[in-house]
């Protein structure tokens, strides 16, 4: 199910850079503009998905460490997911979350990734 979120997110900003290069080639601005303007939308598309991505997999890895579900953890974590991600309305991190609801295979695995209790993202 994830893997079909990313392909989405993916498809989503490459139809935007697809749709600006289409846009820069109806107005014929020159060539160095279209390479400049090219290469700045691109970084900050990719700049904005990177964020979307990396907050959409914290959010995922403390959805799956409250409801226990271990192998889904070491999926997210591989994936680049912050161990100590602190969710925004409860204030928890996932560790907390997983020990909140007696999972204690998942806190192991939090633990041995180094998440900590109270420590917040950098």
């Amino acid at each position: 199910m994830e893997i079909i979120g990313f392909l989405c997110g993916g498809l989503f900003w490459g139809v935007a850079v697809l749709a600006w290069i289409a846009y820069i080639k109806r107005g014929k601005p020159s060539k160095p503009v279209r390479y400049v303007g090219n290469g700045i939308l691109a970084a900050l598309v990719g700049a904005v998905g990177l964020l979307m991505l990396r907050e959409e997999v914290n959010t995922r890895l403390f959805n799956a460490a409250c409801g226990g579900d271990t192998a889904q953890v070491e999926r997210l974590i591989a994936w680049g997911a912050d161990v100590n991600y602190e969710e925004e309305n409860l204030h928890e991190t996932p560790l907390a979350c997983a020990d909140k609801y007696e999972h204690a295979d998942t806190v192991k695995v939090l633990q041995r990734y180094h998440a900590d209790f109270k420590r917040k993202s950098p």
